[in-house]
């Protein structure tokens, strides 16, 4: 086992000169300084607090192919169910986990540190193995062989932290186990916490808790240049697609303007906010899938036809339908590359060959005068590489209104090279929601401003790639991925399910 470099330890010691103040009959001595609230109150809060936490924090070991071992720390979030960071379990050849158990003797790493605690303790080391996890939010669910029902886990905090909370990180910090520190909030950045708790080696994973004691975060890196008492911590918030409703409060959307929520939208996609499945226009959308469904049910053999025809007309297909179109624009960029659209080899019904060309010209078109957009249409199959592309920014240029509710938003960002590449939205209102239609309906392009941009999201292109997926399903072409999405997996009964325990499966009803 590779055991981690052992940094030196300084304390910084501030020297306080006390002051004294004469009078005429003499040197006064000052007044003893009153108790100070904070520590009357908040001191033995603390203690209270970290001691009802320790016990819901995990030890986590990585076993590398070549040999060497890493740890992190987890937070137990439900029975067997470690949330923590993916960086921590990620190019694993194997897991394991140690949970917390008072009374273990630990070290320090001039007394033996880690190597020593685990060497000491090593029957209570059970396996672990990951189940998911996602390099954007750097967050993961782990599944450990081991009863943890007498184990609490931690409220999760229904509010955000501000700048100038106090919080508590939580981990194995530079090999010392169960053990914490204390800072405030910095800032609150896009998608991080920043705060000046010490974090180290064997703190990632582990959990930022408020001062009530609530889960408000996880922490996942801390800054190694000069500045060195910058940490940051993902928002809880971040990890609903693993905690179902326990993530806390939603970090809502702006889509109070068309410009707002163009770029709130692109933000949130970017870092895989499941909010992000209420920025479209899903009934327009539902509607173009309908009438790409029935051209499909046309040209189909009448058997192949009438089986389309059933799928689309199961009950509450539609609202099936929209939850995985919701999820699939939450998860774009971390649900891996996305499936190749290779044309299917040999001849096509002639209304795919139309939709192909049609699809195909308007692209040809949009790059001959905005060739600036060619890495961004390459891209959008490549989640990782169209990811890169947004964190060098991303702009509204213009918006254009175009009718009561609607709006044309035309966006600015910028490629590798530093060159601007421009593309147009679609917006509608909706309510008090201003939500983007994609693709955007024959009528809404009838009032594209010949001036703008164009869009990445066309009708022609929807229709190529539905019709081509659809035809498969129904075995006129080629290839096995289904089209019309299948029906979710069961969830349990119980009403208390809301963790991922449901929504993958690892356990029964809670």
């Amino acid at each position: 086992m590779r055991r981690p470099a052992v940094f030196g330890l300084c304390l910084v010691l501030a020297g306080c000169a006390s002051q004294t103040r004469t009078s005429a009959v003499g040197p006064v001595a000052p007044r003893p300084a009153a108790p100070s609230r904070l520590a009357a109150v908040e001191e033995p809060r603390f203690a209270e607090v970290i001691e009802r936490a320790m016990p819901a924090v995990v030890l986590l070991l990585n076993t590398h192919p070549d040999g060497t071992v890493t740890y992190g720390a987890g937070l137990l979030v439900d029975r067997g169910l470690v949330l923590t960071s993916q960086h921590v379990v990620g190019a694993s050849k194997m897991l394991g986990a140690m949970l917390y158990r008072p009374g273990r003797t630990s070290y320090t790493p001039m007394d033996g540190g880690l190597s020593r605690y685990l060497f000491e303790n090593q029957t209570d080391i059970v396996k672990a193995r990951a189940i998911a996890g996602d390099a954007t939010s750097d967050l993961a669910l782990i599944r450990i062989e081991a009863d943890t029902s007498q184990l609490p886990t931690l409220p999760i905090a229904r509010g955000t932290v501000k700048p100038g909370d106090r919080v508590l990180a939580l981990g194995h910090p530079q090999e010392t186990v169960w053990s914490f520190t204390q800072g405030v909030v910095g800032a609150i950045e896009q998608a991080a916490i920043q705060h000046d708790a010490a974090i180290s080696h064997g703190s990632s994973g582990g959990p930022l808790l408020n001062a009530q004691g609530e889960v408000v975060g996880i922490n996942i890196a801390k800054v190694t240049s000069e500045a060195t008492g910058l940490a940051f911590a993902r928002p809880i918030s971040l990890a609903a697609r693993y905690l179902g409703d326990r993530s806390g409060a939603a970090l809502p959307l702006d889509l109070s303007t068309p410009e707002a929520a163009a770029v709130s939208c692109w933000r949130g996609q970017e870092i895989g906010r499941l909010e992000v499945g209420d920025c479209f226009d899903w009934e327009a959308g539902w509607n173009v899938f309908v009438q790409v469904a029935e051209e499909a049910i046309r040209i189909a053999p009448p058997a192949s036809g009438a089986r389309l025809r059933a799928q689309l007309e199961q009950p509450q297909f539609k609202e099936r339908w929209i939850e995985h179109a919701k999820r699939g624009a939450a998860g774009y960029f971390i649900n891996g590359p996305h499936e190749p659209s290779t044309p299917a080899a040999g001849p096509v019904p002639p209304e795919l060959a139309r939709a192909r060309a049609e699809a195909e010209r308007e692209e040809v078109q949009a790059l001959r005068t905005h060739p600036e957009l060619r890495g961004v249409f390459a891209d959008q199959k490549n989640p990782s590489r169209l990811q890169a592309r947004l964190r060098l920014g991303i702009r509204v240029d213009r918006v254009a209104m175009v009718g009561p509710g609607r709006a044309w938003v035309q966006l600015a960002g910028r490629n590798p090279d530093g060159s601007i590449y421009r593309f147009s939205e679609f917006y509608v209102r909706i309510g008090d929601r201003w939500v983007q239609r994609c693709p955007p309906l024959s009528a809404d392009v009838a009032a594209f401003p010949s001036s703008f941009a164009p869009t990445l999201c066309s009708l022609a292109s929807f229709r190529a790639h539905k019709l081509e997926k659809m035809l498969r399903e129904a075995n006129l072409l080629p290839s096995p991925p289904s089209v019309l999405p299948a029906s979710p997996a069961p969830t349990p009964a119980s009403t208390n399910c809301t963790t991922a325990a449901c929504m993958y499966g690892v356990v029964g009803a809670i």
